[in-house]
């Protein structure tokens, strides 16, 4: 039996995803009877993927980027014999965008844009020679691209070898197609070049992103912000862009569609942004969601990645790192002692222990910003702080601050949380009012997001300022 084996498939790119084959082989003297292909996503449970025929020996599905996939198969033989499972390698897939910083161009190109684009925007150039080289780490690679009346051909060049002319002239047009693609036996280093020929009377060449396929990250990384979308600012743009370029689950903490959380709002000015990466987002609402009855915009748009419509507490494994994503709307949902959301989290931390754990919610116990501390959340971290945590992450207040570990009751501790405000997401900044005690560092002139990598044992963060941003901060800290 062959180990199954993804590569990248014709067809188009969606925002949620990406077409791949899948192919296998086995044999056996007494012939296959039947043949069970499962998949695993980002280290979880294996699910049954369907196949056209007991017997097929390919399936081609859609896989979600910025995810990890694994794939496993074993035949059935037609005396009734069952194999072992026999396991292919844990393969990222990688979705970068024009704006990559992995893309370099040389000659004329310009950026344009379009609805049918990926993320709306795209590079162009007409010009014959124009080049733009992508260079990569991964065991396959495809662009995608416009096909349509007004474009041209272009050479291909893989680690400066020719290896295909593509011509994107059609009679209708069709976006985010898989113009070209190619795989390797194993992972690698390559570059792929492509080179404008400036076809007569219709020259026009079209970047508007790549598909590599990669081995998976050694450690896991946790991104995001919260205080994000207004339809009237562009902030929340200019922080999806960083999202973009960087790989991992997304936090979002809270107050995600400006000023109240409607249907419309979610559709129209958080879709564009940041939902884009809705499929590895694990949001918590916040209060501004609560402007509409029950948030229930926000249940609705999430679905099962908020958790339960109307509660919107919930728990996932990242790598090592057990993390909770908590509801802070204590008016709405109830966060004292004894509340149903308390008894949750107790029950889930001594059912779950893990070494490293981490929380997610809207409104801080700790902030020097504009609306300052909220005491409602105190059980909450008092809960996380007897089984240990590590970090808490929220929003709420219009700036960036991290605190130095500390208790539930503000004492500095070695053994406390540290916290990180990081309402930073796209809604407009606001000053600081009262620096609080153990704060360490502080911004209220930057968007941005925090990246965290979580390690086995231990974590380094950074913030990640916008394009023309020079606030930055960095560090690392230990799991207790």
């Amino acid at each position: 039996m062959t180990a199954p084996v993804p590569n990248l498939r014709s067809g188009t790119v969606t925002s949620a995803s990406v077409p791949v084959k899948v192919i296998w082989s086995g044999s056996d003297p007494s012939g296959i009877a039947r043949y069970r292909l499962q998949e695993q996503v980002d280290g979880g449970s294996w699910h049954k993927v369907s196949l056209a025929s007991s017997i097929s020996r390919s399936v081609t599905i859609r896989v979600r980027p910025g995810h990890d996939y694994r794939f496993r198969v074993r035949a059935v033989d037609r005396a009734g014999n069952v194999s072992t499972w026999t396991n292919g390698a844990t393969v990222h897939v990688r979705r970068m965008s024009e704006r990559t910083t992995a893309l370099s161009t040389n000659g004329p190109w310009k950026r344009i844009s379009g609805s049918d684009l990926m993320g709306g925007h795209a590079l162009r150039s007409r010009t014959a020679g124009a080049e733009a080289t992508l260079r990569f780490t991964g065991y396959g690679v495809a662009w995608f691209a416009t096909r349509a009346p007004s474009r041209g051909r272009a050479k291909v060049y893989l680690d400066g070898i020719l290896v295909k002319t593509v011509d994107l002239h059609r009679s209708s047009r069709a976006a985010r197609r898989m113009v070209f693609r190619y795989a390797w036996p194993t992972s690698g280093s390559h570059t792929l070049t492509v080179r404008v020929l400036g076809t007569a009377r219709h020259p026009a060449v079209d970047i508007d992103g790549f598909v590599v396929l990669e081995p998976p990250a050694g450690d896991p990384v946790l991104v995001g912000a919260g205080d994000i979308s207004y339809c009237s600012q562009t902030g929340d743009s200019r922080t999806a862009a960083l999202l973009d370029q960087i790989d991992g689950r997304v936090f979002a903490a809270g107050d995600l569609a400006y000023p109240d959380g409607t249907s419309a709002q979610f559709q129209d000015c958080y879709g564009p942004t940041w939902g884009r990466w809705k499929l590895r987002t694990s949001p918590v609402p916040g209060n501004h969601e609560y402007h509409t009855s029950g948030a229930a915009p926000y249940f609705a748009y999430f679905g099962s990645r908020a958790g339960t419509p109307g509660k919107g507490w919930y728990a996932y494994n990242l790598g090592t790192w057990r993390i909770y994503n908590l509801n802070a709307n204590c008016d709405h949902v109830g966060c004292g002692a004894g509340s149903e959301q308390i008894r949750w989290l107790q029950a889930d931390l001594a059912a779950s222990p893990h070494t490293c754990v981490a929380a997610v919610w809207h409104q801080p116990l700790f902030s020097s910003g504009m609306h300052g501390g909220d005491a409602a959340v105190r059980p909450l971290w008092e809960a996380l702080q007897a089984a240990g945590a590590e970090i808490v992450l929220n929003g709420h207040d219009h700036d960036y601050e991290r605190f130095d570990p500390q208790t539930a009751s503000g004492v500095a501790a070695a053994t406390g949380i540290r916290e990180f405000v990081v309402g930073t997401g796209g809604a407009p900044l606001r000053a600081f009012a009262s620096v609080q005690s153990n704060s360490a560092v502080r911004s209220s002139a930057t968007y941005g997001v925090l990246k965290l990598t979580l390690h086995t044992g231990s974590y380094d963060w950074a913030f990640v300022p916008v394009a023309g941003g020079t606030f930055t901060d960095s560090g690392s800290g230990a799991c207790h």
